[in-house]
């Protein structure tokens, strides 16, 4: 370092004492505990600058050590290094690179160069006077703040004129701080949801954490250590591969780059918009979203580039990819499992299966808009397509006894064919009957016991029988065996006579004459 010191600050205080208090070197070295020799030195290069205490007094840090090069004659290597300095805080961003790593990189490539502690020394005066440290909190990909803001934004009713709030989301990356904003009808955990997947969707990709405020949509309870992740924004963020990291409700820094943003967002967004009128939230999100690409494309006032250029060039490379399939909303039901293996979706007032053994159980549903999945503890016992038909019944096959799945395999069509290998009149019985029967499962075993009595009394018999029920209009069961047991199957057939014995009882046809 071309001045000595551990920091401008107590530079400037020795030469106060020697320059302004006439203090020896020896004096202010004791006062700020510093070797005189340090002292004296310091004093001879402000001595050197040719400046009044007036004028020393005025300069910045960073001027003071220029004028201390030029006159030491190594100002070429503080040029060099400055020059760098928005090259350093770029790389700090990206994953795994340090002070160090930068510093060895400097020090291999010139001949003359600065020791890793002025090195260190140079770049925090540098960044101090441009506050710049955000970049130097965060990590490009890591995390995206996301949250509401505390203001809301009108929608007027077109016919009556009433007026309606808004609420307004938030998410920014922490490195680059590209911001993405859009307006909801409310902060409701639907809501919530499709606001953080629209996000991840915008930015291209997912950081490594997803850091919210301690809302209800998001936390269901808030702790230091160990605060309880809302089930379905859990969910989400195991979907896309990301953590959820609550802002810690007693640490301010955790969430100031969020509401940082959001103030900027009133100033860039919000104040344009406050003449305007709005008749629907897509005509609201439309100019919201043409504001916030001229905010996230504006040059930072005390760093080069924008929000966008910083993340095209650095921050989007280091975003995970989005999955496949979109994140679907999830919502939760526990529900005993009854004696039939099903369980009941109150929202949906729909019947769903699960695996005969588990009945009499109690699981958790969890569904979306497409699918409905069952879970006893954390194992998945059943998954389904949802079924929005009131009272009906979603049966998986695999989840049936062996009995059970042998009945169901009989539709109806297979029932009727069976019973037309019979002969067409027995076809027209089990038809009949199947389309008489309020309940499929009565039709199904009624027709099974007309079709069985063939094994009884044969095909050509149940045939006939068939006939003269299906003549009479009797498309049941009971009809066709009562046919076959009292032998009426014959079809009209008349039955040979049959002579009585002669009796003295019994009188003849001359007793009437």
């Amino acid at each position: 370092m071309a001045y000595e010191g551990k920091s401008m600050t107590k530079i400037r205080e020795m030469l106060r004492l020697c320059v302004s208090f006439g203090m020896s070197a020896r004096q202010a070295g004791r006062a700020t505990r510093t070797s005189h020799r340090i002292v004296s030195r310091n004093l001879k290069k402000y001595q050197s600058l040719g400046l009044s205490w007036e004028e020393f007094e005025k300069k910045s840090d960073v001027e003071v050590e220029r004028e201390f090069h030029k006159k030491t004659g190594v100002d070429t290597r503080y040029q060099e290094l400055e020059e760098q300095f928005k090259y350093i805080e770029k790389e700090l961003g990206r994953t795994g690179v340090t002070l160090l790593t930068l510093w060895e990189e400097y020090k291999t490539s010139r001949l003359f160069h600065y020791e890793y502690s002025q090195f260190c020394r140079h770049f925090q005066i540098w960044q101090d006077q441009r506050d710049v440290r955000m970049h130097l909190e965060h990590k490009a990909g890591d995390k995206l703040f996301v949250d509401f803001t505390g203001v809301t934004l009108p929608i007027t009713d077109r016919e009556s004129g009433e007026k309606r709030e808004a609420e307004v989301f938030v998410a920014v990356l922490g490195w680059s701080q590209k911001t993405y904003v859009e307006a909801s009808e409310s902060q409701k955990l639907r809501d919530w949801v499709r606001l953080n997947v629209n996000a991840l969707e915008y930015f291209g990709g997912v950081p490594l954490a997803i850091v919210p405020d301690n809302l209800k949509s998001a936390v269901t309870k808030s702790n230091r250590y160990e605060p309880v992740i809302n089930r379905t924004y859990e969910a989400f963020g195991r979907h896309y591969g990301t953590v959820i990291l609550p802002a810690r409700a007693v640490r301010p820094r955790d969430k100031a780059l969020a509401e940082g943003t959001v103030r900027i967002i009133y100033q860039r967004i919000f104040a344009k918009m406050r003449n305007e009128v709005f008749y629907s939230l897509d005509e609201l999100n439309e100019r919201i979203w043409e504001l916030l690409e001229e905010h996230n494309g504006k040059g930072f006032q005390k760093n080069d580039g924008s929000r966008t250029s910083l993340f095209e060039e650095v921050e989007k490379a280091t975003l995970k990819p989005l999955p496949v399939e979109r994140f679907e909303f999830r919502q939760y039901q526990k529900a005993p499992v009854t004696y039939n293996y099903h369980v009941f979706l109150t929202e949906d007032k729909h019947w769903y299966s699960v695996p005969f053994r588990h009945h009499k159980k109690e699981v958790l549903l969890a569904y979306t808009g497409s699918n409905v999945e069952i879970y006893l503890g954390v194992d998945r016992i059943a998954l389904h397509r949802r079924a929005h038909k009131k009272w009906g019944y979603t049966t998986s096959p695999e989840h049936m006894p062996s009995h059970h799945r042998f009945m169901a395999e009989w539709s109806s069509e297979r029932l009727t064919h069976w019973a037309g290998e019979t002969g067409p009149e027995t076809r027209v019985m089990v038809e009949r009957i199947m389309g008489a029967c309020g309940h499929p499962e009565q039709g199904f075993h009624m027709s099974m016991g007309v079709i069985n009595l063939a094994k009884k009394y044969g095909k050509e018999r149940l045939e006939m029988a068939c006939k003269r029920a299906n003549e009479f209009g009797a498309y049941r069961y009971r009809a066709v065996k009562n046919i076959l047991e009292k032998e009426l199957d014959n079809d009209g057939k008349e039955t040979e006579s049959v002579s009585l014995p002669d009796h003295k009882n019994i009188r003849g046809q001359s007793y009437y004459n």
